[in-house]
């Protein structure tokens, strides 16, 4: 029973790896026709960068109210009937400095899905993100961008390459952040 478990686990993260690489090309073109232009910027990242870039980025931000819970909504029809709800998990290593301020982002995506009455699909997703983008206003803010592009699109893609989303969100998106200026995506920790 062990080893069919292993080669089912194994063949899943290689189905994954294989989703991942097909949808970051989606990105990398979806990112290239946007009229949001994000390029990556030979910014040499570490987590300090990243923290800084999104404290600035926070300050952008327009507080919704929200309640969080162990348990939010997991498709748009349960979001579109409990708008304000966000998920509690992974927002002790978040790039925005406190669980707090992740929840605050969290409903702000949350009310740009339902603004384009968008899923949770991959290419959906991408379309919130950049949507995101240019509400906040980030096309004279290439690190920024980056750092929001990241923490939105670099998360999905963690999540179909190892099968989960991110807890350590923090080396995550550092290891995203700096794949995407040498153009190769680690599967690092899988």
């Amino acid at each position: 029973m062990a080893k069919s478990w292993r080669y089912n686990h194994a063949r899943s993260l290689e189905r994954y790896r294989s989703i991942a690489r097909q949808l970051q090309k989606e990105a990398d073109q979806a990112r290239a026709s946007a009229s949001v232009c994000i390029v990556p910027q030979a910014v040499l990242w570490t987590l300090s960068r990243i923290e800084e870039a999104a404290r600035e980025l926070f300050l952008r931000v327009p507080y919704m109210r929200h309640t969080v819970q162990d348990n939010a909504p997991g498709t748009y029809g349960e979001l579109s009937v409990t708008p304000r709800i966000v998920w509690s998990g992974a927002s002790n290593d978040t790039i925005w400095g406190s669980a707090p301020r992740n929840y605050v982002l969290r409903a702000h995506h949350d009310s740009i899905h339902l603004l384009l009455n968008k899923g949770f699909s991959f290419t959906e997703e991408v379309e919130v993100t950049l949507e995101g983008l240019r509400r906040l206003r980030l096309q004279a803010s290439p690190n920024l961008a980056d750092v929001y592009w990241a923490d939105n699109v670099g998360q999905q893609l963690y999540f179909y390459e190892k099968g989960q989303f991110p807890v350590e969100q923090k080396p995550a998106i550092l290891d995203y952040l700096l794949s995407t200026l040498t153009g190769t995506h680690s599967t690092k920790g899988a």
